[in-house]
Parts: structure tokens; sequence; C-alpha cells
């Protein structure tokens, strides 16, 4: 197992709600029920949103609770088109940095698959770490964790690529 400290806490009580401090960073992977309910939270409230969906819980654009977020889609069991995983890791390395308190949230349909495989690649990024050593060490603090595999396919040949001239300074 890697030797990356990381944390996972437990569920927030009737959600598929998980916080993980992985490589420093607190990063919260959220099925789409629990997303539509996160600007709610006193524990653990996110300081921004990435979603997977290609829209927005309303929570994030409307009203007081409302954050920065951003939405790209993602289709389980399609190879992602490489600029995804651009944007999205981008957009957490940028928040986990200046988002203020609290994780950044990424959200898909159950919180499984596109929200993991994202936040493997941006681990990855953050790391060193190859893919599937990332994904390994998601899936032991994360056990819900179940990428499709053109989902890890993907990951893969964005990390081989240069992704460096793909990031967002």
């Amino acid at each position: 197992m890697p030797t990356t400290n990381t944390i996972c806490h437990e569920p927030l009580p009737g959600t598929n709600f998980r916080v993980l401090e992985l490589a420093g960073f607190s990063v919260a992977i959220a099925g789409w029920d629990a997303a539509e309910e996160a600007g709610g939270f006193d524990l653990h409230r996110p300081n921004s949103v990435l979603s997977m969906r290609g829209k927005l819980p309303d929570w994030v654009r409307d009203g007081p609770d409302r954050v920065p977020g951003i939405a790209v889609q993602m289709v389980d069991g399609e190879l992602p088109n490489p600029m995804l995983y651009s944007i999205g890791c981008s957009w957490l390395s940028y928040m986990v940095r200046h988002g203020g308190p609290g994780p950044v949230m990424v959200c898909c349909w159950m919180g499984q698959s596109r929200s993991v495989a994202m936040v493997t690649t941006w681990l990855s990024l953050e790391t060193g770490m190859e893919f599937r050593e990332s994904l390994a060490l998601v899936e032991h603090v994360y056990p819900e964790a179940n990428v499709h595999e053109e989902l890890v396919r993907g990951g893969i040949l964005f990390l081989e690529a240069d992704a460096d001239l793909c990031m967002l300074d």
C-alpha cells in the first residue's frame, strides 16, 4: 500500500457523502442524493463542487449556501475526452489550495465511478503515483469505489500524455 497519508471520515448519517484526506488535502466524494443536500451540512460543508454529471446541484447555483462549482459530462462505460480530466484536475488542484475551509466535493450519480476516477487522476498528478497505485489507495480508504474500466483507461491515457501541458496554473 502506498505511504501517502490518507484518512477516510465516516459517511455523514443517511448519506454516501464521504470526506477523504489525500496527500494533505480534503476531498469529498458523493453520490447525487448527498450532493443535493451538501449545502446544508454543518460538518464537512464543501467549499466548492466538481460535478461529473454535466450539471450542478441547485444549492451550488442559488441561495445563501452557494459555492463555486463546475460541471463536466462524463459517461460511465465510455472513454472520456482527456480535456475533461484536464478541467477537473485543474479545478481540484486550485480549489484544494484556495477554496477556503471544507473539502472540494466531487460528485456523480452514485459516487462510485466517475467521481472516483477524477479524484484518482488528480491524486496521481499531486503525488506522482501511477494511476492504478492511486486507485488502490482510494479504494483502500473508500470501499464504495467501483470505477468503470473505460474511465480507468481514460485516466491512464491522460496521465501518460504530457498532462502538465494540459494543466492550468
